[in-house]
């Protein structure tokens, strides 16, 4: 289940705090200044959709073009940006190439894509488009038009338990995964609903989103430590190991 989410618009990002429900304090800040390799990459604002992968990696769209960022490094992988066409089989073919609107994990190996009033669902194991898409958002998601959510969604979140909410403009809906429809009361307003983020988007659209897992019941989230931590620690431990005194008989 989510543990922290992260909202994007304009340049900034904030970090939402599942159990507490709200905005942590300090937020929002720079995408550019915070995430290394962003601003090197000229996606320091302007980010049209992000994903989580299976893997420890997010994916950043903006334009033609994407990211793989290294969440635990917390940076850009070497090579990149690279072109969406070529590098994600299909989507271009789908005409997803460029300024995607929104993307999420279902969780369960397909990752589904939002332009306009389309999308798409991507095989993680097979690399490429399902076969039948794109298809209409009004005809493969029941209720979206009626909500006014059938085209131009901002951004999608698989919060990790069986939810997954959907954000445009001033509203968001919270769709249910196994009965595969929009849950009562959605949709709904953002700023009174999410602790803080009205505040800290001022009026501004989400842009982009994703989140931060924590560990499995029982166990502990040690999600929000960096490399150099762990690098320090190593260090510590590896000088304290004991050694074999040396005896002087």
């Amino acid at each position: 289940m989510i543990t922290k989410a992260y909202f994007l618009f304009n340049t900034q990002y904030v970090r939402y705090d599942a159990a507490s429900d709200a905005v942590e304090a300090g937020y929002p800040k720079s995408i550019g200044a915070n995430w290394t390799g962003f601003s090197a990459a000229g996606f320091e604002g302007g980010i049209d959709a992000a994903v989580n992968s299976d893997s420890g990696k997010v994916y950043f769209f903006k334009g033609s073009q994407y990211l793989c960022y290294d969440v635990a490094a917390n940076a850009v992988d070497s090579g990149y940006p690279l072109a969406i066409a070529g590098n994600w089989p299909g989507l271009a073919e789908a005409g997803f190439g460029s300024d995607i609107d929104a993307a999420v994990n279902w969780g369960n190996g397909k990752l589904y894509f939002f332009k306009a009033n389309q999308y798409v669902r991507y095989d993680l194991a097979q690399d490429k488009v399902d076969d039948g898409y794109p298809v209409s958002i009004a005809d493969g998601w029941p209720g979206f038009d009626a909500a006014g959510f059938g085209s131009a969604i901002d951004t999608a979140l698989n919060w990790g338990n069986g939810k997954v909410y959907f954000f445009r403009g001033a509203q968001y809906l919270r769709y249910d995964i196994a009965s595969d429809s929009i849950d009562p009361g959605s949709p709904a307003d953002i700023d009174a609903s999410w602790g803080g983020l009205g505040a800290a988007r001022a009026g501004s659209p989400i842009r982009a989103s994703w989140s931060r897992t924590g560990a499995a019941a029982g166990g502990v989230d040690f999600s929000y430590l960096s490399d150099a931590f762990f690098s320090q620690l190593k260090e510590v431990c590896t000088s304290s190991v004991a050694r074999p005194k040396t005896s002087s008989a």
